[in-house]
């Protein structure tokens, strides 16, 4: 939450974010509409999700923490002039990925903040992770995978900082709102961020009908089709999805309308084109509720399968060993990963695809019964293939 990126910077030795910077606007927004006195920002930049565990919490040797700015600082802020405190955003996970830390420290470390605040009867949000140009490949995947564990574990309360500025068909930012340090956002990212945070935040706070929250959007090439699969959440009021597709990514066209559920718990959804673009088609879903303005999305793309390698079939040999199917038209490394719904991973393991068609052995026998996915991982970002159930 510190605000860099955006301009103009504020002084040297000033403890405020810039005036641009997306909780400066959202500490505007909130005054005007008199619901929240004022947003104290205590972020500070390089700080991890150990900087913000409680005061009693021991954290690993070298990291900073300063009761001022940890979670309990912020529940008695002496920058709140004896004001009470009745929301914290928690805004940490991105620099966790560039320390190092795993995704099971990153979540644990979440919850005890979130809980912390919950047990002292106030509301805490959790922003996602965002996409960082300058990360490695690895890191860059650890981030998105950390923004669909942050959105299913937080649900209402997590604010997706993740999609409004990725780039499509990339893990990178997009170049129009990168702050050219390939890290931060420009004025444009703040204030989507801004505009982000503002709903999610409306949602909970004044009781409006919770949108329709959609994670997990992938496209993949499956035997001349591609094949989109991604989760819907708070499908109430007889919402639809369309998807759309395009051959520039700039302008989209509706193909297809997916009825959802109807329910408020989440639910994994696929459609299938049997007729893809020569060349690239870019995909996106435009999430359709009545009496509601219609949202996106992030864009993605796939390129024909001559182009590349994509997944053939996914099945029970016998027992707990299932074979999943990789196609392509080129040698390719990559890496085979299953996980469950909040993303923690199980099993990890290379592939070195060096034929038209290969199969690969899963060995679940090790997992415990429940649901997982099964992802493969390239340069190009993750795919999800499907679910499996093990029993």
């Amino acid at each position: 939450m510190a605000g860099v990126g955006s301009t103009p910077t504020t002084p040297p030795g000033s403890s405020q974010p810039p005036v641009n910077a997306w909780s400066s606007i959202l500490n505007r927004y909130y005054q005007a509409t008199g619901y929240i006195d004022s947003l104290y920002n205590l972020g500070r930049p390089g700080t991890t999700t150990y900087s913000g565990l409680p005061t009693s919490y021991t954290i690993p040797d070298g990291l900073e923490h300063n009761p001022d700015y940890d979670v309990d600082g912020a529940l008695n802020s002496r920058f709140a002039f004896g004001r009470s405190t009745d929301i914290v955003i928690v805004n940490y996970a991105n620099n966790d990925v560039g320390n190092g830390y795993t995704l099971a420290e990153t979540m644990t470390n979440l919850q005890i903040i979130y809980n912390t605040v919950v047990a002292a009867g106030k509301i805490a949000f959790v922003t996602t992770t965002q996409p960082r140009t300058g990360y490695t490949t690895a890191q860059k995947q650890l981030l998105k995978v950390e923004r669909d564990s942050i959105m299913n574990r937080f649900g209402v309360h997590a604010i997706n900082f993740y999609n409004p500025i990725v780039a499509a068909d990339s893990l990178n930012i997009n170049p129009i709102l990168s702050a050219g340090d390939n890290i931060h956002v420009n004025n444009a990212g703040h204030q989507l961020l801004f505009e982000t945070a503002r709903d999610v935040m409306n949602n909970v706070l004044f009781g409006a009908p919770l949108p329709i929250v959609l994670t997990g959007f992938t496209a993949v090439m499956q035997q001349q089709k591609v094949v989109l699969t991604w989760t819907g959440m708070n499908q109430t009021g007889a919402p639809s999805f369309i998807v759309q597709r395009s051959g520039d990514g700039t302008s989209f066209g509706d193909i297809a309308s997916v009825p959802a559920i109807g329910a408020e718990t989440a639910h994994n959804y696929t459609w299938s084109d049997a007729q893809p673009l020569a060349g690239k088609s870019y995909y996106r879903i435009k999430v359709s509720e009545h009496g509601e303005a219609d949202h996106y999305s992030p864009v993605v793309a796939v390129t024909d399968i001559a182009t590349g390698w994509a997944i053939g079939k996914l099945y029970r040999a016998s027992g707990s060993t299932w074979n999943i199917e990789i196609v392509g038209g080129q040698n390719s490394r990559l890496q085979l990963r299953v996980v469950d719904a909040g993303g923690r991973g199980f099993l990890q393991q290379p592939v070195a695809v060096t034929s038209s068609s290969q199969l690969i052995p899963l060995n679940l026998s090790a997992l415990p019964g429940g649901q997982y996915f099964v992802q493969l991982v390239s340069d190009k970002g993750v795919v999800t293939v499907r679910a499996i159930q093990k029993e």
